[in-house]
């Protein structure tokens, strides 16, 4: 069975997955919620170190969560 862990895409991405893998992970999900730039370039971008860096930390990605809108933000109060 393989052990599994969420990162979420940001600025300290390849630090956790280091951290993940030296902890013994086999596999992670990425979740974009995080990412700042969502231009096609900025996603075409993450993919590229996405794969770079699990394949450093000999990762899996075995799901990624997209960007999603926050209903709350819509809320007044």
């Amino acid at each position: 069975m393989n052990k599994a862990i969420q990162i979420q895409y940001d600025n300290l991405f390849e630090k956790k997955c280091k951290f993940a893998s030296i902890a013994g992970f086999d596999c992670i999900s990425v979740n974009f919620s995080g990412m700042v730039d969502k231009t096609e370039d900025d996603w075409k971008k993450a993919v590229d170190d996405i794969q770079r860096i699990l394949a450093e930390n000999k990762l899996f990605c075995h799901q990624s969560h997209t960007y999603y809108y926050n209903l709350l933000l819509s809320m007044s109060s």
